[in-house]
């Protein structure tokens, strides 16, 4: 009976242990509380959002928009840089193409340089790698399938993957070069909404169309958390030399 015992709590802790391989950004309330940058003035850094890329064939494209717009607004809000719409640099380099084989006259080449669009000095890259409201079906198993049972594993296996969470794979790009800069995965999970997280830099940021069906859920805190530390990360990782507008 008593090895029965040892063997059960082996078991027990051994699979929990499982599910800490994999670590997630938990809830990081007390450091988030904090994020918001501090007020700046100075010169910018140009750069350009590319539109975010889905990874996950479950995340749908207006999910992936609405993601995309709360980070430009958020890098907005921080006065640190000048965001390009990715359209815009996407007609600059048509244009190019169009007509890097003709040699304009030096009157004609002055216009266009005056009436060329600015063009960022980098690029923003966001693959959305996970998206899920909720990582699994909690007590009654992974997946909802009810496997693990609803005695003391089932209970501690649910509270450890009944979360909600969110993986973003984020790249700082030099456009000139297409040399990459800097690269980090940044995941987050969470199964509540308390903490001051919800009021963090992007607390005046709207959810939007795509996600307004996780407003006050642990999705959005997720989200929040996300995209808060991936402003953060673009702060840390950018050299000062591209702060010249």
């Amino acid at each position: 009976m008593r090895t029965k015992l040892i063997l059960s709590l082996l078991l027990v802790f051994g699979i929990v242990g499982c599910a800490k391989l994999n670590p997630f950004i938990k809830d990081k309330s007390k450091r988030n509380a904090s994020l918001s940058l501090p007020d700046y003035s100075g010169l910018k850094a140009s750069m350009t959002v590319a539109d975010f890329e889905v990874k996950n064939q479950n995340t749908a494209a207006e999910v992936a928009a609405s993601l995309h717009r709360m980070l430009v607004e958020s890098l907005s809000k921080t006065n640190r840089y000048v965001i390009i719409d990715p359209k815009v640099l996407s007609a600059v380099n048509a244009a190019n193409e169009q007509t890097g084989a003709l040699a304009p006259s030096e009157g004609t080449q002055k216009k266009e340089e005056a009436e060329k669009p600015p063009v960022p000095d980098l690029i923003v890259s966001v693959n959305i790698v996970e998206f899920q409201p909720q990582a699994s079906g909690g007590a009654s198993g992974v997946g909802g399938g009810g496997g693990v049972g609803s005695g003391t594993l089932g209970a501690l296996l649910g509270a450890a993957l009944n979360r909600a969470h969110m993986i973003l794979d984020v790249r700082v790009i030099e456009r000139e070069t297409s040399k990459i800069l800097a690269s980090t995965k940044i995941q987050a999970q969470a199964s509540d909404t308390s903490g001051p997280i919800m009021e963090n830099l992007l607390g005046a940021t709207t959810l939007g169309n795509g996600l307004g069906a996780f407003a006050n859920t642990p999705m959005e805190k997720v989200i929040r958390i996300c995209l808060s530390e991936t402003v953060r990360y673009i702060y840390d990782t950018v050299p000062l030399k591209y702060y010249k507008q």
